[in-house]
């Protein structure tokens, strides 16, 4: 079926046959067709059109590979266009009659002594997600790459790599690094499952990549149940490194089952009024301390207009009775804060940034390095919190690190003050 991602892809695949760039780069989700086209259709078509030229096509295990070439063949001989060589028709080795060209697989990792590509294609050479962390596992791909695969290409051929991206030094990392170090014309797409800013299909912001094929429902149950990190590498194309720039995992190591009796709430907002699916978040972040450590209790965050986030301000204010809700004093917070003021009892405390956001952030790390941030054990918003941090200063968003460093900030500068106490009704 001609679904929108599969022909752009397509037409991305004929440009390299035409020489257009000498690598395609593609990283796609699982489940989304990416290997019946890219190893099956793509090499029947090619071996069609160039029936002199031979084919190598490479996967995480021989056996793997050799079911794409047992395809391949299958599909040339159904369609009858070329005519194999009656004493070459092995699955993993078959040539084709009269003109020599043919196709050849072999395992990642393997021998293939002897064979030679006009194109050569890499598809999945990391078997799962647990092999793809092992450096060791990693840099055996890439030797094996480096001095076996790439070295069958011929001068002038065509590399095609075909790849759910692992890890962040997986093949497609170190070859992006390589082909812009020396220069080489290449094609990188990159069709993340739920469509971010810029989408090259021209997607709103969290649609997904195929419904056809997974929904926007099971994507977001998977997301639920593989976590952040793995969602975001498998199905977002994008991994994120499990010790971040600044934050690391074991800055957020510190869990409590159930937060301790009486602590002192403020609410840490973080403005954003615009509501496109481009636009920055709004969040709110819901922090307590019993004076001498720091627990993060809730978290909300909406593309929401600006009476809506007033609303949600409010509520969380009133279910949590914070004792302080801090906004800060610039920007889109300005309104919120003097509307809050002028109209409502909530006890709003301004907070006058200084410095710049990675700035704010390396102060506000010293409770994280002094063990004082204690997360819930659990939470269904916990994985996504934790992510962004790891992510920043680098990631799409940094809503939630900025909240923090507020919270942080405050709470390590001063008392908190009690609220009047017919405020929340005690």
């Amino acid at each position: 079926m001609p679904y929108p991602h599969l022909a752009y892809l397509a037409y991305a695949l004929e440009r390299l046959t035409r020489g257009e760039y000498r690598w395609l780069i593609v990283n796609m989700p699982p489940q989304h067709g990416k290997s019946q086209l890219c190893s099956r259709y793509f090499p029947a078509w090619y071996l069609e059109q160039h029936p002199d030229q031979t084919v190598l096509l490479c996967s995480y295990e021989a056996t793997f590979a050799r079911y794409w070439g047992r395809e391949v063949r299958n599909l040339l001989m159904e369609r009858g266009r070329v005519r194999l060589a009656d004493d070459s028709q092995a699955a993993d080795w078959w040539h084709i009659a009269r003109y020599g060209g043919g196709m050849a697989t072999a395992g990642a990792g393997g021998a293939i002594t002897g064979k030679h590509a006009d194109l050569l294609i890499i598809d999945d050479p990391h078997k799962n997600w647990q092999e793809a962390q092992s450096q060791t596992i990693r840099e055996g791909v890439w030797d094996w790459f480096a001095s076996t695969a790439y070295t069958r290409l011929h001068e002038g051929g065509k590399l095609l790599l075909v790849q759910t991206r692992w890890h962040e030094r997986d093949l497609t990392g170190r070859l992006l690094e390589y082909a812009d170090a020396l220069r080489i014309p290449y094609k990188h797409i990159r069709l993340p499952a739920l469509a971010e800013k810029g989408d090259p299909l021209g997607r709103r912001v969290g649609e997904p990549l195929c419904s056809a094929f997974v929904s926007k429902a099971e994507l977001q149950r998977r997301r639920t149940v593989m976590g952040e990190r793995v969602f975001s590498s498998l199905y977002q194309q994008s991994p994120v490194p499990a010790d971040g720039d600044l934050f690391c995992l074991q800055h957020f190591s510190r869990r409590y089952t159930a937060p301790p009796n009486h602590l002192r709430v403020i609410l840490s907002v973080d403005t954003a009024y615009k509501t496109h699916g481009q636009s920055d978040y709004s969040v709110v972040d819901v922090w307590g301390t019993d004076d001498v450590d720091f627990y993060l209790l809730d978290t909300w965050q909406g593309r929401v207009p600006y009476h809506r986030l007033r609303s949600v301000v409010q509520e969380y204010a009133a279910k949590w009775r914070a004792v302080a809700v801090l906004i800060e004093d610039a920007a889109a917070g300005q309104s919120l804060l003097q509307d809050l003021k002028a109209h409502t009892r909530l006890p709003v405390v301004p907070f006058k940034p200084q410095g710049s956001k990675l700035a704010r952030a390396e102060l506000a790390l010293a409770a994280f390095d002094a063990g004082k941030v204690l997360l819930p054990q659990s939470a269904p918003w916990l994985d996504a919190w934790i992510q962004q941090h790891l992510a920043f200063p680098n990631g799409a968003h940094d809503d939630h690190v900025d909240a923090t460093s507020q919270a942080l900030l405050h709470l390590m500068r001063r008392p908190l003050q009690v609220v009047s106490s017919d405020l929340w009704g005690r």
